[in-house]
């Protein structure tokens, strides 16, 4: 009996079908396991469980999405800008033209050199500055705003200040550090120290073949806002099935943990708010003393530059091809084209750096 009862138990244990793999609903929760280990202000939302065999986070990306996030007014208004009195051109210290800064973003739109509008780095070995935008614009961000009443005086329209607006760019790949000049340009442009078409003037790499030398926009503004990849709703190849992602989201756990975040970043606004609004009322009626131009750059405060001086009168950096030369020379090459014609110049620079280490190690 004992040897039927094991044979049937078996049978019965052969006839079970085995548990199919889910590669979703068994996998590891990837979502919730990163979500534990990373900052509160950086959260996984979806992960993708079968690209494509090919695929590369880099390569495979159709366009990418910036936001550069502003207020209006840019930095404080002395008093004299904000009970209504302002400069000459009619232009108060502290405010951007917004139209001005829409219609020099919109020359940023299509195929340019953009080397006027980057930090060229020797090391990369550069040649093609050449970079597609397929949309490019300043707009308001509604709903976002904690108003400050003392501003009202000078809002245009009535409505409430400051206005937070962002810097809205799309496009195939970027140049290092891109974004951030096209940002300082627009600012010039929206303080009215520069007009709309120096956007042109130095997209025009045959009349201005080297960069002006101005500094960069501040860099916390900025945000990736979005990667898009194949299968994606924003997809321009959208029909392109087989190299589509398919993603998988994570639970109700990743909106709960950033509403924790966002509101006690909102506690934190609200204070310094109510801080500056009633400070604000008790100075209001002494002037200001003034302190020289301030030029806004994405900080926090307006930069003190004295004499502004005009773009088309600033220093030249060297060109592309000559930051690309100096680089090779400094590595034992005549110039870049004699490192590129050495096919794999990295090895070539790795084994002689190798070589000269053991050198000096005979020694």
């Amino acid at each position: 009996m004992e040897g039927t009862e094991k044979v049937e138990a078996e049978e019965e244990k052969e006839k079970k079908p085995e548990k199919v793999w889910d590669e979703i609903k068994d996998e590891i929760q990837y979502v919730k396991v990163l979500n534990r280990l990373l900052p509160d202000d950086i959260r996984i939302i979806a992960w993708c469980p079968s690209p494509p065999p090919d695929f590369s986070a880099r390569f495979s990306c159709e366009e990418r999405q910036y936001r550069y996030f502003f207020t209006q007014p840019a930095f404080t208004p002395t008093a004299t800008t904000v009970d209504g009195t302002g400069k000459a051109d009619g232009m108060k210290e502290g405010y951007l033209d917004i139209d001005a800064m829409n219609q020099a973003a919109q020359n940023f739109i299509g195929t340019h050199d953009f080397r006027n509008f980057c930090k060229v780095d020797g090391s990369k070995q550069i040649t093609n500055f050449e970079r597609r935008m397929f949309e490019a614009g300043v707009e308001e961000v509604k709903d976002v705003g904690t108003a400050l009443p003392y501003l009202g005086a000078s809002a245009v329209d009535g409505s409430q200040l400051p206005k937070v607006y962002s810097f809205n760019i799309r496009g195939t790949a970027f140049l290092w550090h891109q974004i951030r000049h096209m940002v300082t340009i627009l600012f010039l442009i929206g303080q009215r120290l520069e007009t709309p078409d120096l956007v042109t003037r130095l997209l025009d790499v045959e009349n201005t073949p080297r960069k002006p030398n101005y500094d960069l926009a501040h860099e916390t503004p900025l945000v990736l806002w979005n990667c898009v990849f194949p299968g994606d709703d924003e997809s321009r190849t959208s029909n392109d099935a087989a190299n589509a992602l398919h993603w998988v989201y994570g639970d109700a756990d990743v909106v709960e943990n950033l509403w924790s975040h966002y509101r006690e970043k909102k506690m934190d606004e609200l204070l310094a708010n109510r801080l500056l609004d009633l400070v604000s009322r008790q100075v209001q009626g002494t002037e200001a003393k003034a302190k020289g131009k301030r030029v806004f750059q994405g900080g926090h405060e307006g930069k003190l530059a004295g004499g502004y001086v005009p773009i088309a009168k600033k220093q030249l950096t060297p060109s592309p091809a000559e930051i690309n030369d100096r680089w090779a020379q400094r590595k034992g090459f005549k110039n870049s084209d004699a490192m590129r014609e050495s096919k794999n110049w990295r090895k070539v620079i790795k084994d002689a750096k190798q070589a000269a280490a053991a050198g000096d190690g005979d020694e």
